[in-house]
């Protein structure tokens, strides 16, 4: 029989938060091998996601092997960290094949490891919250991301650490299963070998062009900002045009592929403004050639799918200005007026049109995006804004309106096609912008400086583990692209060493090479790119049949802007599930904390000790959780998504534990467990089990609380406890309701309420109509066997359920009313559930019946489906 849970018994989705490493889920694949000379040096492994200073001491239980999981057509990173007591010189890194277990090949040559180097910061990140701010041990302003395209280091110094970038990019066609190969790290002093495994799934991710997620990291290159495309000029020694200038575009191009930046950020005016003409009676002739080029070079490069038109407002002296192009001395120069002006709308009435005709001769329109004036924020920006997309819709028809947001206002309806915004934004307002992608608007993620504070950001003294969530929040939430402003903002300082400020980082994600008329990379770039590729990989899961899971994995790491878990074994963890879940081979795990340490407990008080003593009376553990006075204690631990668990306990007398369980490490819900039948051990001690099996979904932390009521500090004594987590699902569907994307199918006029919590059991999601007429949701699901829905209302309930095994014939299920309980304001809570659905039933239709009193009555808070796929 299914158990059901009152949704404000746990909150769902649900968060995990920061924790220390302490979950290892792939065992080491070899040990360091030492070769040589025998040194004074450290050698250890870091992963991807944890920034090394040059302080950074290798821990004291060092990981000496890279072990890394990976989908065909992506890039995988771990690091290799160096640390000695004496100079090292000539230091170099070589890499080598990869080897499967029946000779397949990945070849050296997609393989890298480069050295890292600093970037001093002149200040921390403005508003940046304490908890989320990193610091050198040594409180140095020195910053590792720069990775240099070097895998030599004439000289190291001693007692300074040097990470090493080690990146492996897997080909489409390799085939799947485990790889092992080496790195070798030589210098006069010796040498040393690390151990790579590597394991490929049987994924293949798609391309950079072939994609629909939309990444947009803004790039100066002509126009916009005269002052970026000049420090660019200025950075590379070049001059616009030129034909150095055209290698650094395609050095831009190549890099965007690898990264899956696929939307291209360009100025259409500013690519014209060397070889239009301007006619005495006011017309204009445009010559598209240069833009044309440089749209064909990163068509080429395999980077572009969408077209993204630079703003073509400027804020001038508080005002909205038009970029055009006027004469000058017999030349067409960009020049700047005000909005709604004569002159501006005389130049989009000729502009316009001829934009839409290229566009639409070149098979460009349908991708193309035009973007109005930045971040608007008072009333006259949203009149100028309207006035110019309503300018766009008129004279150039089938280009995307598209607008970054730092604040809410909805006042761009029918207007606005993309509402680009920031998290906080989102956070606030995550039913409106639900509604506008249900009405057939497009809502993209908005990172830039602000907000800090807990908020993801990639700036370099925030943890790496930001850019990556940035994408996983994206999924989450359902957001269709991801737009940064600072791709390449450089200053006309020395960006290779200095960061620029109050956020440092958030102006540029790349350096100038300017030797290769090239690009260096970092690592927060190289971290987006993961994120991406995770995106990719959750998206794939949910399109072959598991959005559920795939929003579960994905909420089991984030739930909002603020509330995430930066973790890096825990990210690897979640990667792992959705790869296991596309290739069929997802399955719940164990874990088991003997006690000998604290090292299995993610938190706890501080009144605890190991106790070693007395083994005989607990049946020979010589390890076990102590309190050290008679005081209420706790432990937490922390596994994704907890299933059930078994607390083996040791005592002579008491044993007063309480045991309450969280998604989020913040609310938390008593927990009922089952006693074991006592076993005597010695001198009348005795020992017992406490579990449970009736955890709720999406539980992520239990704790442990020792009362003061126990006669004594040392009882109860915990010997081991035993935990199953994970996402294979048992048959068990649940929509907490925080968004529309676990429906398969439903009627038109829906949206999720998030306004009065209160009156929903403090349920801050639930799905509401838009109108007072029968509308209906489907649920789908194998052999659907039972469910059970909690609805929030403040007259009548009518609701009906339907079951049906091909989603077009359908058969009424009776259902029950479960007791009715009140919440606030006059509403009350009620849950309606049925069982024994007749077999064969894939379907289950939810219709919200027009005779109720009001459309936004009753209110769907949350619902638990039961199916048995047999």
């Amino acid at each position: 029989m299914m158990s059901f849970i009152r949704k404000n018994a746990i909150r769902v989705p649900v968060v995990w938060l920061v924790m220390s490493l302490m979950i290892v889920p792939f065992p080491p694949a070899g040990r360091m091998i030492a070769h040589g000379l025998s040194l004074q040096a450290s050698v250890w492994t870091v992963d991807a996601l944890s920034k090394v200073f040059r302080a950074s001491q290798p821990p004291s239980t060092p990981q000496t092997s890279i072990d890394l999981i990976a989908a065909k057509n992506e890039y995988r990173a771990a690091q290799i960290a160096i640390r000695s007591d004496v100079p090292l010189s000539n230091l170099n890194v070589q890499v080598h094949d990869l080897i499967g277990v029946n000779g397949q090949v990945i070849a050296a040559s997609n393989v890298s490891a480069r050295f890292v180097d600093y970037i001093e910061l002149s200040q921390h990140t403005q508003g940046l919250s304490s908890e989320q701010l990193l610091t050198a041990p040594n409180g140095s302003m020195l910053y590792p991301d720069r990775i240099t395209n070097d895998s030599q280091l004439a000289s190291l110094a001693a007692h300074t650490t040097q990470p090493i970038w080690y990146s492996v990019y897997v080909p489409k066609l390799t085939a799947a299963g485990m790889y092992t190969g080496q790195v070798t790290l030589q210098a006069d002093e010796g040498s040393y070998t690390v151990d790579v495994a590597l394991e490929v799934y049987d994924i293949i991710l798609p391309d950079t062009n072939e994609t629909d997620y939309k990444v947009d990291n803004w790039f100066s290159s002509a126009g916009w900002d005269p002052t970026t495309w000049t420090y660019l000029e200025q950075q590379y020694g070049i001059a616009k045009w030129s034909n150095e200038w055209w290698t650094v575009l395609e050095h831009f191009a190549d890099y965007m592929a690898k990264h899956r930046n696929n939307t291209i950020w360009l100025d259409p005016i500013a690519y014209l403004e060397p070889d239009a003409q301007i006619h005495a009676d006011g017309s204009y002739t445009f010559d598209w050639s240069r833009f044309d080029r440089t749209v064909q070079l990163f068509i080429d490069a395999g980077a572009m799918k969408y077209l993204h038109g630079v703003s073509i407002f400027s804020k001038r002296d508080g005002r909205y200005h038009v970029q055009m192009l006027q004469d000058e001395n017999g030349s067409a120069k960009l020049a700047w007026v005000p909005s709604q002006s004569t002159a501006a709308n005389d130049w989009l009435n000729h502009y316009l049109p001829a934009l839409h005709d290229h566009l639409l001769k070149k098979g460009w329109l349908s991708i193309f995006y035009q973007s109005g004036g930045d971040e608007p924020y008072d009333q006259q920006d949203h009149a100028d804004n309207n006035w110019l997309y309503q300018k766009i819709h008129q004279l150039a028809p089938g280009v995307k309106t598209i607008e970054a947001h730092h604040l809410f206002n909805n006042v761009y309806e029918g207007n606005l096609d993309v509402y680009v915004v920031k998290q906080d934004v989102y956070d606030a307002n995550r039913s409106y912008y639900q509604n506008r992608q249900k009405l057939g608007d497009e809502v993209w993620l908005y990172i830039c400086n602000m907000p800090t504070g807990e908020y993801l950001t990639r700036n370099l003294d925030a943890p790496l583990a930001h850019v990556l969530l940035a994408q996983w929040y994206a999924f989450k939430n359902g957001l269709g692209g991801y737009l940064h402003w600072g791709f390449n903002y450089w200053s006309n300082g020395d960006v290779l060493n200095d960061a620029d400020a109050p956020w440092p980082g958030d102006s540029w994600l790349v350096y100038p090479d300017q030797a290769g008329y090239d690009l260096f990379s970092s690592i927060r770039s190289e971290i987006q790119l993961e994120g991406i590729q995770d995106l990719e990989l959750l998206r794939m899961l949910a399109n072959n049949g598991e959005p559920v899971l795939a929003h579960q994995i994905a909420e089991s790491l984030i739930s909002g802007g603020t509330q995430y878990n930066t973790d890096p074994a825990s990210i690897k963890l979640a990667r792992k599930n959705v790869m296991d879940a596309l290739t069929n081979r997802l399955t719940n795990d164990v874990f088991v904390d003997p006690l000998d340490h604290f090292e299995g407990i993610y938190r706890k008080s501080n009144g605890f000790l190991i106790d070693s003593s007395n083994p005989e009376v607990a049946a020979g553990d010589t390890g076990r959780l102590s309190r050290v006075q008679n005081t209420e204690e706790f432990i937490v631990y922390y596994k994704p998504n907890i299933r059930s668990f078994s607390a083996k306990f040791y005592s002579d007398s008491g044993s007063d534990v309480s045991f309450y369980v969280s998604g989020d490490d913040e609310n938390w819900t008593p927990l009922t467990v089952e006693a074991g039948q006592p076993v005597n051990t010695e001198y009348g001690w005795f020992g017992y089990k406490l579990s449970s099996s009736e955890i709720p979904w999406g539980t992520n932390y239990l704790k442990l609380v020792f009362h003061d009521t126990n006669p004594h500090e040392w009882l109860p004594q915990l010997g081991e406890m035993v935990l199953t987590y994970g996402y294979v699902m048992d048959g068990y569907m649940i929509d907490p309701l925080n968004s529309l994307s676990n429906i398969y199918d439903m009627s038109d006029k829906w949206g999720i309420d998030s306004a009065n919590a209160q009156m929903a059991d403090g349920d801050n999601n639930r799905l509401t109509r838009l109108e007072n007429t029968d509308q209906y949701i489907v649920y789908k699901g194998a052999n659907i066997q039972s469910f059970a829905a909690t609805f929030y209302s403040d007259s009548s309930d009518l609701v009906e359920f339907y079951a049906s095994p091909d989603n077009v014939n359908w058969t009424l299920v009776p259902h029950s009313d479960g007791p009715v309980w009140s919440t606030a304001y006059g509403w009350h809570g009620v849950t309606k559930s049925a069982s024994g659905i007749a077999p064969g039933m894939n379907y289950l239709k939810l219709v919200f019946k027009a005779a109720n009193a009001n459309h936004w009555s009753p209110q769907l808070g949350q619902i638990y489906i039961y199916n048995d796929p047999m």
